[in-house]
């Protein structure tokens, strides 16, 4: 008997936690989400950034995914992209929500293509 109220239990918390992604993930397709995530992105980079869509996974350990990701390269070393993704994985940092802050994590990169450019005055573009 008290197997299968244990099993209720973690079956409804599953299923939740499932919904709640779902729910997440639907509303990131709103434009305003998509604009200030790609704010995020352009100030956590200093510089212009361009995302298809975005994807939240609670079950990943709370990770925003940023699929086909373009970040702009800095106007005095080209016009080339500096980095191109198929997809950015962030984890977003528990504590900096609780205080009401959205920061990122670490971030990991899907079949990145990253240009490097040094500059007539020795200086990289990174």
């Amino acid at each position: 008997m008290r197997t299968r109220i244990w099993l209720r239990r973690a079956g409804g918390a599953l299923l939740f936690l499932v919904a709640f992604s779902l729910g997440v993930s639907l509303a990131l397709r709103s434009r305003g989400a998509h604009r200030y995530l790609v704010a995020r992105l352009e100030a956590a980079f200093g510089r212009p950034v361009e995302v298809s869509r975005f994807r939240f996974s609670l079950l990943d350990g709370l990770r925003l995914q940023a699929n086909h990701i373009t970040v702009a390269e800095d106007p005095r070393f080209g016009y080339e992209y500096f980095l191109r993704a198929d997809r950015m994985a962030a984890g977003l940092r528990w504590h900096s929500l609780l205080l009401g802050r959205f920061e990122f994590g670490t971030l990991s990169l899907t079949r990145p293509t990253l240009n490097l450019v040094r500059g007539i005055d020795g200086h990289w573009n990174v």
